[in-house]
């Protein structure tokens, strides 16, 4: 009996120790040079570079994902060094080269307002204009010529940005909005140049961490009534702008009038923020997609509508244009980003019954979506 009990002990310490000496290696830093074949680098204009005194890739347009990690919790470090007209991704949870979280620097904005952001990446499609703002856009200073610390700490749904030697966020993301399971981390380089050299990355690593606890899935509610969640849409057809009109077409778009078996149902974010790139690939330069919802009226009456969208929008109720205008990049005026923002609106003139409101969207850079909200009846109209 002893001689039992003695053994479960022994076996018992023997176990403590394993996990005892296991938690350091799950949470062990891993550095991986950019010459090392572990990683896929995809640019014709890569290169491995010294800069700044260091080794280091300049990636042009270019990207480098690690080829064997598959990353989910903890936390990503690179240092970033380059001209003003560049851009430094540190990509997080790819799971294809064109689906991942990013966090980056513009080189140029340093001490500005969006020197910082947070984006989703899908289909290939950035999403900058549609989440801006705090919690998604931050104000740090750095030097583009001096290498500057980016690290991005995530756990669950939640990433925490430090810049530089700060001990401070520059930034905290409490939502993230791409996948929540494990993917390929690495970066990518961006420029509005293609004369200057690109931003260089050095000394690139990461610690995995167990997930996080994910927590149980609760109905998400908006914070602000009458937020539109409910949506279809139709699949995404190529169109071509005309040079002579300053406004979005007021016909309704062929795909509108065709047989909408192949609608899809969606739902907006609880802000009411709809991106369309996380259900529609782009069909072409200029993309555009239906987006149509229903609004029930209990007899006749109008609503405001307060909305925003990117890139171009035509509304339609019940089959009638009722708005139409351009948010994109430089649309409005020359120094215009076409941020989304829900300060429009428009008077919907409600019958008895269901409404059929339609969003027809076109995107050709930066994000595309939409969002829109219903204010209480405002007047009762009078039936002849």
């Amino acid at each position: 009996m002893k001689q039992h009990f003695e053994a479960r002990v022994a076996g018992a310490a023997l176990l403590l120790g394993a996990l005892t000496h296991a938690a350091p290696l799950l949470a062990q830093t891993t550095e991986v040079p950019f010459d090392s074949s572990r990683w896929t680098i995809d640019g014709p204009r890569a290169e491995l570079v010294e800069h700044l005194g260091r080794h280091g890739v300049r990636l042009g347009d270019g990207s480098a994902l690690l080829k064997d990690v598959q990353f989910q919790d903890g936390t990503i470090e690179v240092d970033v060094s380059g001209p003003p007209s560049g851009f430094a991704f540190l990509v997080f949870r790819a799971t294809t080269p064109k689906d991942h979280e990013d966090v980056y620097l513009r080189m140029a904005m340093s001490g500005t307002s969006d020197a910082l952001q947070y984006m989703p990446m899908y289909g290939g499609e950035g999403a900058w204009q549609l989440y801006h703002g705090p919690g998604y856009t931050a104000s740090v200073v750095f030097d583009p010529a001096a290498w500057t610390h980016l690290r991005v700490d995530v756990s669950g749904r939640r990433a925490t940005v430090f810049v530089g030697e700060a001990t401070t966020p520059a930034m905290v993301v409490e939502e993230l909005q791409g996948g929540n399971g494990p993917g390929a981390i690495g970066v990518i380089g961006g420029s509005t140049s293609k004369t200057q050299p690109g931003v260089v990355f050095s000394n690139f690593r990461y610690t995995s961490r167990p997930p996080a606890p994910t927590p149980t899935a609760t109905a998400a509610v908006s914070a602000r009534p009458g937020v539109l969640r409910d949506w279809m849409l139709s699949p995404a057809v190529s169109i071509v702008r005309s040079p002579t009109d300053s406004l979005p077409s007021a016909s309704l778009p062929a795909v509108a009038r065709t047989d909408r078996r192949d609608w899809l149902s969606v739902q907006a974010e609880p802000t009411g923020l709809l991106n369309i790139s996380r259900y529609r690939a782009m069909a072409g330069p200029l993309s555009l997609v239906v987006a149509r919802t229903v609004i029930h009226a209990d007899r006749n009456e109008v609503r405001r509508l307060v909305f925003g969208y990117s890139d171009d929008v035509t509304i339609f109720l019940n089959g009638r244009p009722l708005f139409a205008a351009r948010n994109g990049l430089s649309a409005r005026y020359s120094t215009d980003l076409g941020l989304m923002t829900p300060d429009d609106a428009v008077f919907l003139p409600l019958r008895p019954g269901d409404n059929e409101l339609l969003f027809a969207v076109a995107e050709s850079f930066g994000g595309w979506g939409l969002e829109a909200r219903l204010d209480e009846p405002m007047v009762a109209m009078r039936t002849r």
